[in-house]
C-alpha cells in the first residue's frame, strides 16, 4: 500500500504532518516517510486502539446484519470515527450490544445514532445522511454491494471497493463540502466502471463527476487539499440531487422543522468555514 519512500527536510515535517493529519492521510504519511516521533507513535496507538475496538464491535454484532462503511480505504487511516451502516430492524440491537460494551449514546437524530465510549466514536447509521436528516444515499441499496474482509486479523463486512468510492464521493460533496486526499486516494485507486454504474443507481453520478474533476485539478496544481467546495458549486449539485433523488426529496421534509435552531445553525456555520472534519 505504501508505494515508495519520501523523505522530508527535518524543516518540512511540521507542516507536512499538519497537512496530512487535515487531509486524514496522517498514518500513511508517517510510514511513508519513515517519520519515527510522538506524533508517529501517537497516531500507531490510534490505529491500534481502532483494530480492538472494531474486534469487539464485530464480536457483539454477530448475527445482525451491518456494514462497516467509509472505513476501509486503500491507504493506511485512522479514522475519527467508526461509522456502520445498520439495517433498520437491527437497529435497537445494535444499539444495546455497543451500550453492553460501555459506549453510551449522546446524539439521536432520525438516521443516526452517535455513541461514544471514552475517545471511541461510533455511529450507526441507516441511511448515510446530511445532519442525521437528510438521505443522500439510501442505505438499503449499499446492502446489496458488501463484501467480508480479513482487517487486520479481524473479520469484518464492508463495502466493496467500488462502493466505497461512490460513498466517498457522495460523503465529501454532499455533506461534508470538503475534498481531501483521503477521497482523492479512494477514488483514484478505486474507481471503475461498477462505482461509475452505482454511482448512477444512487443519484449520485454528480458527485462522483465532481469528484473527479478535483482530482484532476489536484493533480494539475490548481487546487489544494483539503478543498473547500464553493458554496455556488455544492448548492448546484445539491439540489440537483433533491430534483432527482426521491430519497433525499422524501427525508427533506424532516429537517424543516430544525432548520432554525441553534445546532443547524452551528453545523452549516461549519461546514461553510471550517478547512477540515
Amino acid at each position: 500500500m505504501i508505494e515508495g519512500r519520501y523523505r522530508p527536510k527535518s524543516d518540512e515535517v511540521d507542516v507536512l504532518v499538519r497537512c496530512a493529519r487535515k487531509n486524514k492521510v496522517l498514518l500513511h504519511f508517517l510510514r511513508a516517510a519513515g517519520i519515527r516521533s510522538g506524533v508517529a507513535d501517537e497516531e500507531e496507538r490510534r490505529f491500534e486502539a481502532t483494530i480492538n475496538t472494531v474486534r469487539k464491535i464485530s464480536e457483539v454484532l454477530k448475527g445482525t446484519e451491518y456494514v462497516f462503511f467509509k472505513f476501509v480505504k486503500p491507504i493506511f487511516y485512522v479514522p475519527a470515527d467508526i461509522d456502520i451502516l445498520v439495517e433498520e430492524s437491527y437497529v435497537g440491537r445494535a444499539v444495546r450490544a455497543l451500550v453492553g460494551l460501555g459506549f453510551r449514546v449522546v446524539v439521536l437524530e432520525p438516521y443516526t445514532i452517535t455513541l461514544t465510549k471514552e475517545v471511541a466514536i461510533v455511529d450507526i447509521y441507516t441511511h448515510p445522511s446530511i445532519g442525521g436528516s437528510l438521505i443522500y444515499i439510501d442505505g438499503r441499496e449499499l446492502f446489496e454491494h458488501t463484501r467480508t474482509i480479513d482487517f487486520y486479523g479481524v473479520e469484518i463486512p464492508t463495502l466493496e471497493r467500488y462502493a466505497e468510492v461512490v460513498v466517498s464521493a457522495a460523503h465529501a460533496v454532499y455533506k461534508e463540502k470538503l475534498y481531501t486526499l483521503n477521497d482523492y486516494f479512494t477514488i483514484r485507486r478505486w474507481l471503475s466502471r461498477r462505482a461509475l454504474s452505482l454511482a448512477e443507481e444512487v443519484v449520485c453520478r454528480d458527485a462522483l463527476n465532481l469528484s473527479l474533476r478535483m482530482n484532476k485539478q489536484i493533480e494539475e496544481e490548481l487546487i489544494e487539499a483539503p478543498y473547500r467546495i464553493p458554496l455556488a458549486i455544492w448548492s448546484g449539485v445539491l439540489m440537483q440531487k433533491l430534483i432527482k433523488d426521491k430519497a433525499l426529496r422524501g427525508s427533506s421534509m424532516r429537517i424543516l422543522g430544525s432548520l432554525f435552531s441553534s445546532r443547524a445553525g452551528s453545523l452549516l456555520l461549519s461546514k461553510l468555514t471550517r478547512e477540515t472534519y
